[in-house]
């Protein structure tokens, strides 16, 4: 709600999923091909249970908007609490419930993970001119993770954190053209590879230097938008 210098937003959520899949390994029609995965002789299913708990917590400041000089800052807190179990078995009569039978496993994963991730973030806005307006801002972000192999006990722990300065100078020369210049660094955190090595990734690192302008034609019928971009990614992360 509004204080004196400020107003004050609380942003609060909650999210639990539960999903299961089951699917065939063969990838091929069984009557099409009886002789199943690798004309092995038989069917092969694939499964997987997921369980999905997280919520997220943000406070936030935001100074009065008509003033020359704005600004907004806040802290924020998300936990996430994830499990997958995950297989192939044998198919012997399509139905579901195999994925459960020892007896047909063919091979089982069961991994849980535990993140907890901390922020703190605050921006700036000033007008040099009232066509010009100056913006720069910082966050930092901390983040916990945990990955526990549920059938072995292994247990992998990291902390990661980052520090994202961000500056934009804007200059709206009229209602229906703005031009803006803007450099900043953006971060995605490590984390563990459930299988395989290393076990774990280091975090990503994003600078992005652009450049750009948003317009408006034709009595704002016509909205026409641009921009140039150069990024430099270190510790690029992809999945296979």
């Amino acid at each position: 709600g509004p204080l004196s210098f400020a107003t004050l937003t609380w942003i609060s959520g909650y999210n639990r999923m539960s999903e299961d899949s089951r699917a065939t390994l063969s990838f091929s029609n069984p009557i099409q091909n009886p002789l199943g995965l690798f004309d092995l002789g038989f069917q092969a299913g694939q499964g997987g249970n997921l369980e999905l708990t997280s919520y997220y917590q943000e406070l936030r400041l935001t100074s009065p908007s008509e003033q020359r000089f704005r600004w907004v800052g806040g802290l924020s807190f998300q936990y996430l609490n994830k499990g997958l179990l995950s297989g192939d078995f044998i198919d012997t009569n399509g139905d579901p419930a195999q994925f459960w039978d020892p007896s047909l496993s063919i091979d089982t994963e069961n991994y849980r993970w535990l993140q907890r991730s901390f922020g703190g973030y605050g921006q700036a806005d000033y007008d040099l001119r009232p066509d010009l307006t100056l913006t720069a801002g910082v966050r930092y972000d901390f983040d916990e993770r945990q990955q526990r192999n549920l059938i072995s006990g292994a247990l992998l722990a990291a902390n990661f954190n980052a520090v994202q300065p961000k500056a934009t100078l804007s200059w709206r020369r009229s209602d229906r053209e703005t031009y803006y210049l803007t450099a900043g660094t953006g971060y995605r955190p490590g984390g563990f590879n459930p299988s395989g090595d290393p076990s774990h990734f280091s975090s990503e690192f994003l600078r992005n230097f652009e450049g750009g302008w948003k317009t408006l034609w034709l009595d704002g019928q016509l909205r026409i938008n641009g921009a140039l971009f150069y990024d430099i990614d270190h510790g690029y992360q992809y999945f296979d």
